[in-house]
């Protein structure tokens, strides 16, 4: 394996942590948002 390589796999391991690390960001976003929205539209409220 050359060093070249192990530089571009590197490289898309980084991208596929950083494209995981969005995914947990919009799902965290997802639920702060959506936890209102429940409260509100919750009967009895």
């Amino acid at each position: 394996m050359s060093p070249s390589d192990s530089r571009a796999n590197s490289r898309s391991i980084g991208r596929q942590q950083a494209r995981h690390r969005d995914d947990e960001r919009r799902q965290a976003l997802r639920a702060l948002l959506m936890s209102p929205l429940m409260k509100s539209y919750a009967p009895g409220s």
